[in-house]
């Protein structure tokens, strides 16, 4: 139930059945294979990633206090 909040609940796998579990997983790959597939057509996407994400992506050394 919504409750018109500004951050959404974390998920809480024990909480949820099979098919939900499946629906995340879902849902997070198509993420990843459009990110991905926009990094190797070179294209922008308008998603607010992390600056510590792309260097994570682009196999920069990072720290603790990146």
């Amino acid at each position: 139930m919504p409750d018109n909040s500004l951050f959404p609940a974390p998920i809480v796998m024990r909480e949820m059945n099979n098919e939900q579990i499946a629906q995340v997983y879902d849902v997070w790959r198509l993420i990843g294979c459009v990110t991905a597939k926009s990094i190797v057509d070179d294209r922008i996407v308008d998603f607010p990633f992390n600056a510590l994400f792309w260097d994570l992506v682009l196999g920069k050394k990072t720290s603790l206090f990146d």
